[in-house]
């Protein structure tokens, strides 16, 4: 357990530092893509283009409240779970920055396109090395930039405050 820890930490502050000295990944933006077993059939592919694609968004900062962090609200949710339309080649940041402009939440950022890093939502920002916010797809927490995830539809989004890099999550 304490292992899982110290790397998920490190790999934090890798990620912080990069960001912090403008390097941008060095492998091709990620595509999350379906299983083989469950890729759509020709058929299906020219029916969704047809539909707008969706994903699911949260903004889930209970572990903030919890802890008593300036300007979180008192339910710990800074946004419920909705539908979003995407746009082409949307990225989870296109994603969070699209809704939370539109919804007039502020969204502080540090870096640009595949290295962005996303310091804090509604005013909730860190408090210690080991808090912030992180951000996961289909359950899946995601150890790179949110700018760096190109959607595909029916994803679920969840942004989550962590007040021990993870492990409360």
């Amino acid at each position: 357990m304490q292992t899982k820890k110290t790397v998920q930490i490190i790999l934090i502050i890798l990620c912080a530092l990069m960001v912090l000295a403008g390097c941008a990944p060095t492998h091709p933006q990620e595509t999350l893509a379906l299983p083989e077993e469950q890729a759509p059939t020709t058929a299906t592919a020219t029916e969704s283009t047809n539909k707008e694609a969706t994903v699911t968004l949260s903004i889930d900062c209970r572990n903030a409240t919890k802890a008593e962090v300036a300007g979180a609200p008192a339910d710990g949710w800074i946004l419920d779970e909705m539908q979003v339309v995407l746009e082409p080649s949307d990225t989870v940041w296109d994603v969070i920055s699209r809704v939370c402009r539109d919804k007039g939440i502020a969204v502080s950022k540090i870096g640009s396109g595949a290295s962005i890093f996303v310091k804090a939502i509604d005013g909730v920002a860190p408090v210690s090395a080991q808090s912030g916010w992180m951000f996961s797809v289909d359950g899946e927490y995601i150890l790179s930039s949110a700018g760096n995830i190109t959607l595909l539809g029916g994803e679920i989004i969840s942004w989550k405050y962590t007040m021990n890099s993870g492990e409360d999550l």
